[in-house]
């Protein structure tokens, strides 16, 4: 598989910085279909990885009733 060098990279997570949560996932979609095999792979880990990390709260506490 084919990567973007690193410039590409920060020029497309610029770009993908300025797009709505809706249109962020779908030019995610399509710069890993570009890349054929591997390709959500590399976008996830490399360019577009906040997106795709699980988001957790750890200051809220539980509460027990």
């Amino acid at each position: 598989m084919e990567t973007y060098s690193p410039e590409i990279e920060r020029q497309m997570q610029k770009y993908y910085q300025s797009l709505c949560k809706k249109n962020r996932r779908r030019y995610a979609a399509i710069e890993a279909v570009k890349l054929g095999y591997g390709g959500i792979t590399y976008i996830s880990k490399q360019i577009f990885f906040d997106d795709f990390l699980p988001q957790w709260n750890y200051t809220a506490k539980p509460q027990l009733e």
